[in-house]
């Protein structure tokens, strides 16, 4: 019976050990400003042409576990953009100047992401989840609502 539990624990202690790893391959779990994102996925943001030349990224999230194709959130200066390889239209990116809404469901733990809801007149509502891990959900959405703001004034 000892042996039993102890290939169990050794079992399960494999499995954290690999999720530990895998985990410390894939993005961060919190919003990131535009100048911590790393090279490899400025690239892949390039290489999906979801940012045109001359533009920034401002605040990124992905609540992807490996691969930031599964999903990522980010702002420009003048744009929100939302990827997901799974979604039937993979790239939804609207203007500032496109925006009718914006409603924020912020959540109360840093374990839940929060979700901002975004109304647009041409790519209708997005859902757009974002940490809450160090007050990332906040400056995501005060960040989108202060560009929102400036071009409705």
């Amino acid at each position: 019976m000892k042996k039993i539990g102890k290939i169990i624990a050794a079992l399960l202690g494999a499995i954290v050990l690999i999720y530990i790893f895998l985990a410390g391959l894939g993005p961060e779990t919190y919003v990131i400003s535009g100048k911590e994102i790393p090279k490899k996925y400025m690239q892949v943001i390039r290489d999906l042409g979801l940012i045109e030349e001359g533009e920034n990224v401002q605040l990124f999230y992905s609540d992807a576990f490996y691969n930031i194709k599964d999903g990522m959130y980010f702002l420009t200066e003048k744009r929100l953009v939302i990827y997901s390889r799974d979604w039937t239209t993979e790239k939804v990116s609207t203007l500032f100047s496109e925006i009718v809404e914006i409603v924020p469901e912020i959540g109360n733990s840093s374990w839940d992401d929060s979700v901002i809801w975004v109304s647009t007149k041409n790519a209708g509502e997005l859902r757009v989840p974002v940490s809450n891990e160090d007050g990332g959900s906040e400056r995501f959405y005060e960040y989108l609502k202060k560009k929102y703001e400036q071009i409705i004034e």
